[in-house]
Order: C-alpha cells, then structure tokens, then sequence
C-alpha cells in the first residue's frame, strides 16, 4: 500500500526547517524504499547552488513534490525512484558528475544541498538502524 500525506502532515513537515526537513526525508525513504523528483519535457529537473552547481531536487513522497511542481518546473510530474536504485546508480552517477543533491525543497525555501557520498552514507546509515540491510553495503 501506498503511503499517503495528508494535508496536516503535509503542512506541519513542509515547514519544518530544513535539517528536520532532510531527517524526515531519510526516515520516510528508508521506510516506503523510494525517492521521488520531477520529470519534465525535457527530463528530470535541475535546481542550482548559489555557485551554480547542479543540484537534483528530491523529497519523500509524490506530493511535496508535486507541490513544487511551480515556474519553470511547472510542466513536470513526480516520478518515483526505487531506492535500490537511487543507491546503486543514481548516488554514484551524480558524485561522477560532479552533482549534488538538494534534498526536500519546498515552495517557500531551497532544499538541503549535500554531495551525493553524504546522502548515501545517511541512507545507508539509517537502513542498518531499520535492519533493512539488504541492500548493497558501503
């Protein structure tokens, strides 16, 4: 069964400052084992450090980012992300690329930005803690 937000949840979490915003983000996608971001036209959308180092925007379930889904992303759908996958190719495929990853925007503030190596250290982190192990170790 699907997880689903209500919009007291939604709400309450969306204005959580960002650090218990990205611990929520873990918690939520260790727990349903999947990541979600924005596809567009054109592909999965792109956000941007102040320096201008790309950044994937990610959140922990369809409808934060759906909510995102606004300006130039306002064309793009959520698109879900097995974690196995997120681990296995998406985290390694952005470190190569010198990529980072903003972890739960919201419509009124930037995600967290961290480097792909850090995310993937806290998933994994958090996977041993819910004995959910079973993916590929560090």
């Amino acid at each position: 069964m699907a997880k689903s937000v209500n919009d007291q949840e939604f709400a309450a979490v969306s204005a959580l400052p960002g650090p218990e915003r990205y611990s929520h983000f873990i918690g939520q996608v260790v727990d349903w084992e999947e990541v979600w971001s924005l596809r567009g036209p054109g592909g999965w959308v792109m956000a941007a450090r102040d320096d201008g180092r790309p950044l994937v925007p990610v959140w922990p379930h369809a409808k934060y980012a759906k909510a995102c889904a606004t300006d130039g992303w306002v064309s793009s759908i959520p698109e879900a992300i097995p974690l196995d996958r997120w681990l296995e190719a998406w985290l390694p495929g952005l470190a190569r690329d010198d990529r980072g990853v903003a972890v739960f925007p919201v419509t009124s503030g930037a995600g967290v930005a961290v480097e792909a190596d850090r995310l993937e250290t806290d998933l994994r982190n958090a996977l041993k803690q819910y004995g959910k192990a079973r993916l590929t170790p560090l």
